[in-house]
């Protein structure tokens, strides 16, 4: 949840302050605050909090119960079940996580008990964004 500890929440809690975009994936969260900077927790299985931890075991369930930080400048972040993407203000795109079904373009610097890829740390994707990259508003 965020909130440095394992408990379940039934009311509302701060987890953190000066923040402008979130996403949430299976069991992990990320933040970009306003100065640009990302943040994830939660259950790290396959890296995709980007922390570059060795990787989990197949029986272990590696659990980031605060935010940390993982990455600058970014602008747009979004979570899926194993991996985690995020733009950057330069306009860059960066992955990390599983590259299981093959959506992280053969990136991977480390390999899961079933043979599929994972990259441990943010790395850039080799694809252009055609689009402006919005910059994060600060306060």
């Amino acid at each position: 949840m965020g909130t440095g500890d394992t408990r379940e929440r039934w009311e509302p809690v701060q987890v953190m302050e000066d923040v402008a975009r979130i996403t949430a994936g299976s069991m992990h969260m990320a933040a970009i605050k306003t100065d640009g900077t990302l943040w994830t927790w939660g259950f790290d299985r396959f890296n995709q909090l980007g922390t570059g931890q060795p990787l989990a075991g197949e029986d272990e369930m590696r659990f980031q119960a605060q935010p940390v930080q993982v990455m600058e400048d970014a602008a747009l972040v979004s979570a899926g079940s194993y991996t985690t993407l995020a733009a950057k203000t330069d306009g860059t795109l960066w992955a990390w996580g599983s590259d299981f079904g093959k959506f992280l373009c053969g990136l991977g610097d480390l390999e899961d008990a079933s043979g599929d890829a994972v990259q441990s740390v943010p790395a850039p994707l080799p694809v252009e964004l055609t689009a402006a990259v919005p910059n994060v508003d600060s306060k």
